[in-house]
């Protein structure tokens, strides 16, 4: 043990230097000095092939003095011997050269880390898609790496991106031009909940201030439905059945349907035309202003063929409108019907695909409807 500054008359070998502050009795630094003697050889060239990719440890290490150094002469310190060693992993590895003499030198070299392959996955290690949905896996796109996506099938497809309908498991294959290569998985799983029954009907247009009647047929549902209705539509009624809405501005709107079950949603839209008059829809003809409620309104038989009747009782004389609208909010079917309190009007539509149907009717004070089945 020496102390100072200078230290002299130090044999061969590993010293450590110790630098500590003697006020506060902290050291602070540590550094390990070897001392060689002068072995007489001379060290010419090094040849270091390092790892090419991330992981590997097949670095080599050759080294040429300039003298001849047989295996035992030259040992690692991690176990090895010889002038020319394998199997590295990055970092640094020191030697002892020992001559024939007994002098001794010490050494090191580098095996440096390989760069790696730098990306970002915009995907979880499991994600979900509902049944009828799609799901779009990605990573960040860059053009020096090729990627490649794998399916439980086998299938490969290539792209940083890739658009999924079924579970299953996914590798992403991201490989470099050294053909380097880090592998992701995702394990998708399927929900099978079953939105193809959430449906509702609704009439493609209207006019202002006239209730618009809104037919829910959704399929009952484990889980929750709800409207989604424009801020500036007022609603008359909300029922499980449906709704009555009321526009006050013409324009073109949206009725949507929102449905959950568990961890997945599912809407629905259906555009309505409103006009401000009804000489402006489709079918033009002068609809009504006489007052008087709907005291009774029926359809039969149901089911049909597409031959059926629809009876209407009022409590004045009034003028109505009687729409079948189709699932996709088509008017398959417009008449008006004027100056009576009872109305009885027979239909024939056999050429009408089978399906459910609704059978809208609508004056100025009043709106009803009835869903019927074409077989």
């Amino acid at each position: 043990w020496q102390e100072g500054n200078e230290f002299s008359e130090l044999e061969t070998g590993e010293y450590q230097v110790v630098v500590r502050e003697t006020a506060i009795a902290c050291i602070s630094l540590v550094e390990e000095i070897f001392i060689s003697g002068d072995t007489g050889i001379d060290l010419l060239d090094s040849v270091i092939t390092h790892p090419i990719c991330v992981g590997d440890d097949n670095g080599q290490v050759s080294l040429k003095f300039s003298k001849e150094v047989n295996t035992e002469q030259l040992v690692w310190d991690h176990g090895d011997m010889g002038v020319e060693i394998d199997g590295l992993s990055p970092g640094i590895y020191y030697y002892t050269l020992t001559s024939g003499t007994g002098c001794v030198e010490r050494g090191k070299v580098e095996i440096f880390t390989p760069e790696p392959i730098e990306y970002s996955d915009q995907f979880a290690e499991v994600e979900i898609i509902c049944l009828g949905d799609s799901l779009r896996l990605s990573s960040s796109k860059n053009e020096a790496y090729t990627y490649i996506w794998i399916t439980d099938s086998g299938e490969a497809i290539e792209g940083a991106s890739i658009e999924i309908l079924e579970g299953g498991t996914y590798r992403l294959v991201v490989e470099n031009s050294d053909g380097c290569s880090v592998t992701e998985q995702v394990q998708v799983t399927l929900l099978n909940e079953d939105f193809s029954k959430i449906d509702f009907l609704a009439s493609s247009e209207g006019v202002i201030n006239d209730p618009i009647t809104i037919v829910n047929t959704s399929f009952p549902l484990r889980g929750n439905t709800s409207w989604i209705i424009p801020d500036d539509v007022q609603v008359i009624e909300d029922t499980e059945q449906g709704l009555v809405l009321s526009f006050k501005t013409p324009g073109n709107y949206e009725i949507g349907q929102y449905a959950t079950v568990g961890d997945c949603n599912r809407s629905r839209y259906k555009p309505i035309e409103i006009f401000e008059t009804i000489a402006e829809l489709s079918n033009p003809e002068n609809y009504g202003k006489n007052t008087g409620h709907l005291l009774d309104f029926k359809l039969f038989p149901n089911p049909n063929d597409g031959e059926f009747s629809v009876r209407i009782s009022l409590s004045g004389r009034q003028d109505m409108r009687l729409m079948i609208v189709d699932h996709s909010g088509n008017i398959v079917d417009s008449r008006i019907v004027t100056g009576e309190k009872l109305y009885q009007e027979s239909y024939s539509v056999t050429d009408l695909p089978p399906g459910v149907y609704a059978m809208i009717v609508t004056s100025g004070t009043a709106s009803r409807y009835i869903t019927f089945s074409k077989m």
